[in-house]
């Protein structure tokens, strides 16, 4: 009824096939992976970067704490170099400038750099009232109505 197929006989059709192509992705899949790749190395080499300068930003918020305002500052004025358009990081270096700019005021220094760099690092800048409250607990007095005519101050 059934018959034996002869071994022969089948690997000899096995021979006459012709053998698939190799697959082969589509571009876009490559794009797509080449891409990811880049972005997480791109993530492995800037990661330690900015754990340093979140570091660095804690430390300078401890200091300000201690009242060490110039050290305070040194350290937000090391991450403005990193992350520029950083608003927690401006606002820190305008509150150090600021209690620099009143100590010097209260040794009767006529001298208004840090007055000048902490408006600098304010300008462009809107301010919650937060924000407002601690810059008014540091920021010589007399500075206060250039914020009240810009409107800053509610």
């Amino acid at each position: 009824m059934f018959e034996e197929e002869n071994p022969l006989r089948v690997n000899s059709d096995l021979e006459n096939l012709t053998p698939l192509k190799p697959h082969r992705y589509p571009a876009w899949v490559w794009i797509l992976v080449f891409t990811i790749i880049s972005l997480l190395l791109y993530s492995i080499f800037t990661i330690p970067k900015y754990l340093t300068i979140a570091k660095k930003l804690q430390d300078a918020e401890v200091l300000f704490e201690q009242k060490n305002y110039l050290e305070a500052f040194m350290l937000y004025y090391e991450a403005i170099d990193v992350v520029p358009q950083s608003g927690k990081v401006k606002f820190g270096l305008a509150l150090a400038c600021f209690a620099l700019q009143n100590i010097n005021d209260k040794l009767d220094e006529e001298d208004e750099f840090w007055g000048y760099v902490g408006f600098k690092h304010l300008s462009e800048r809107r301010m919650i009232e937060n924000e407002w409250k601690q810059l008014e607990a540091v920021m010589p007095k007399r500075y206060t109505q250039y914020f009240q005519e810009s409107g800053i101050k509610k």
